[in-house]
């Protein structure tokens, strides 16, 4: 299997968004329907596990926030061989979602508002969000002004390197249309294409 593009990080992206919202979370069979999803076997050759799951609301206490835990191979290997998966996760924005202060986040309100916004977390990283999509457009996340300092240099508070919750993974890349999805990934993925394979610069 090649490695994964750019281009092809980007539509799978998009495709977890579109399956995310293909669902209605007020179904009363939300859990049973997100569990039994499988994403387009394309993706076949990079995913080493896939699950849907619905994600408690920390504010109501409900399981209804609809999301997907995934594990991708992206070529990285461990000292001993093995392979070094990413491990990400693809969250709606949670609607209840209230500030220190008590009052609604504004990512919150959007999505009262009815913007479809979906988070993608790096599961292995302390506060690693990576970036979002709102109604159907992606935005890397970008680094705060302060980061409280360990000592380390260029290090947060949780001994991690900052630059890996910019984003940088999916820079600079095109958006697809759906109709055009399946094409596009072949054409991106095939032998002479696109090498770059790191989801997170770091």
């Amino acid at each position: 299997m090649p490695l994964m593009t750019n281009q092809a990080k980007m539509e799978f992206i998009m495709e977890i968004y579109r399956l995310i919202f293909s669902l209605n979370k007020n179904d009363p069979g939300l859990h049973q329907s997100i569990q039994s999803i499988q994403p387009n076997p394309i993706w076949a050759g990079w995913i080493l596990s896939f699950k849907g799951r619905c994600f408690k609301n920390s504010t109501t206490g409900f399981l209804n926030l609809r999301g997907f835990d995934v594990s991708l191979d992206i070529g990285k290997v461990n000292p001993d061989g093995t392979i070094q998966p990413l491990n990400l996760r693809f969250l709606e924005q949670n609607p209840d979602k209230l500030d220190n202060a008590g009052n609604l986040k504004q990512t919150a309100i959007l999505a009262r508002q009815g913007h479809q916004l979906m988070w993608i977390i790096q599961r292995d990283v302390q506060n690693g969000f990576l970036g979002k999509v709102m109604d159907g457009k992606w935005e890397a996340s970008t680094p705060r002004a302060v980061y409280p300092s360990t000592g380390a240099a260029g290090s947060d508070q949780y001994g991690n390197n900052m630059t890996v919750d910019r984003g940088q993974w999916v820079d600079n890349l095109p958006n697809v249309p759906q109709s055009e999805t399946t094409q596009f990934v072949i054409d991106n993925t095939g032998d002479g294409g696109d090498q770059e394979c790191e989801f997170v610069v770091t």
